[in-house]
């Protein structure tokens, strides 16, 4: 299982510098989100921030240790704002881009439903497209293909207009179809479900993630699947203490 970690932390690096893309102008300035120039829609921050408690951050136990990486990776979708950011200077349009990816969508929709940016980071075109579909605030991210005038979808995010849950997934380049995935949701008692996917070649789910978490007192529970199959349980408290079950090895333990 430990192998197939690897690739959602390269997946963690990927997204962490491309987020330079919505903070930077092709002159690498820093881009000045309250710019007038610039009149992004307003979409509303996700409000389910997941804080471990202190005491599980600093515990040198190695399960416990583990617990936290794989937190990290979970909750990485939390950082999606900064993919919203358009620098000054981006051409405003409202004539939605068609890709195979996005063809044959949203075919009930105007052009001026649409609100889409275009500008260019160290060479390579991107597309930001704003737009509100069936109750959700859309966040479509496109890249040119170098090279060519062609754009491929790279990333999608949705969220209710409320901000009670959304969505957000990320594109392969090079191969077709879904590479990551998260889905979050804020319950009526105000405890968060996540759920997260990193995706095999022909769609098929790899490695996932539930996360339950209670953000009054900050516990919670990690179930991790490989290919559908329970692996391990997680499970701590608001004191930072906790236990862990592997569903491999029957070996189980606490911190």
């Amino acid at each position: 299982m430990k192998k197939l970690f690897k690739p959602f932390r390269l997946l963690f690096v990927f997204l962490i510098i491309s987020s330079t893309i919505a903070c930077s102008s092709d002159d690498d300035e820093i881009a000045d989100v309250s710019n007038d120039e610039v009149n992004v829609p307003e979409i509303p921050l996700v409000e389910t921030e997941i804080i471990l408690p202190e005491a599980l951050r600093n515990n040198t136990d190695p399960k416990a240790q583990e617990l936290v990486q794989e937190i990290a990776l979970v909750k990485l979708y939390e950082n999606y704002i900064g993919f919203t950011m358009v620098p000054p200077g981006a051409e405003t349009g409202h004539e939605p881009i068609i890709t195979s990816d996005n063809s044959g969508k949203n075919t009930t929709q105007s052009a001026i439903d649409y609100t889409v940016y275009s500008f260019s980071y160290q060479g390579t075109g991107v597309i930001y497209q704003f737009s509100e579909q069936n109750g959700m605030d859309v966040i479509e991210i496109f890249i040119a293909v170098m090279g060519t005038d062609e754009y491929l979808k790279y990333m999608e995010i949705r969220q209710s207009l409320d901000g009670k849950n959304g969505s957000m997934q990320v594109f392969g380049f090079e191969e077709e179809g879904l590479f990551a995935s998260w889905e979050w949701q804020i319950n009526s008692d105000g405890t968060i479900d996540v759920h997260c996917g990193m995706y095999a070649s022909g769609g098929n789910e790899g490695l996932t993630y539930d996360l339950h978490y209670n953000p009054n007192d900050h516990s919670g529970t990690l179930k991790v699947y490989l290919e559908g199959e329970i692996q391990a349980k997680f499970t701590w408290n608001g004191n930072g203490s906790g236990t862990w079950i592997s569903y491999v090895t029957g070996e189980s333990g606490s911190w």
